[in-house]
């Protein structure tokens, strides 16, 4: 199989992981965590038994974008649960917490994901992360719980998801312009006024 068609596994997961969690936050917001939470893990376990069992190249694009669909909603919901749960320096510490393991996991699984492959085939991998998935499924189902109070929801009509989308672009997009703009402007030799190697 040539390099370039096993890249469609990976546009395929991450296309479907970017749109999915425009969608899974404010259905979340709207009907409880727990649902999703449950529901998102089956979808990713579902996926990785697709692509650990695929005999074809669709069957395997098929498989990842269904694993990402259920990885999307992991992205999102740990924060929302952390936000459900925890407040003040509590909260902080949560979401620190999401972040170094949201950091820390693509340091630490190729070198886990490279050492079964070796010792026991590519698919091996995604038995594992099937295996794993279930086990947090239940956990999810027998311990945690819902996490979001009725009180606290909030309908999903497209106008609301739209305006709130709108919301977080009119203030989050001026910041980011300003960063990005001030971070290119130290990235320029004062001297010569050529950007920066490091910075390209």
């Amino acid at each position: 199989m040539a390099p370039g068609d096993l890249a469609w596994t990976l546009s395929s997961f991450f296309i479907v992981f970017a749109v999915g969690q425009l969608f899974v936050g404010p259905l979340a917001d709207a009907f409880g965590r727990a649902p999703f939470v449950f529901g998102r893990l089956a979808v990713f376990v579902a996926g990785s038994v697709i692509w650990a069992l695929a005999p074809t190249l669709p069957v395997l694009i098929a498989g990842r974008a269904i694993q990402a669909l259920g990885a999307c909603e992991a992205s999102v919901l740990a924060r929302a649960n952390a936000r459900d749960l925890y407040h003040g320096p509590q909260l902080t510490r949560a979401l620190a917490l999401v972040m170094i393991a949201m950091a820390a996991a693509p340091g630490f699984s190729p070198v886990l994901g490279t050492g079964m492959a070796a010792a026991f085939g590519w698919r091996s991998t995604f038995v594992f992360v099937a295996v794993a998935g279930v086990l947090v499924a239940l956990h999810d189902r027998l311990i945690a719980g819902e996490s979001l109070s009725p009180s606290h929801r909030r309908p999903a009509w497209p106008q609301a998801i739209v305006r709130s989308f709108a919301g977080l672009l009119i203030t989050t997009l001026p910041g980011f312009v300003v960063v990005r703009g001030g971070a290119h402007g130290r990235c320029r030799d004062e001297s010569n006024h050529k950007p920066l190697a490091g910075c390209l």
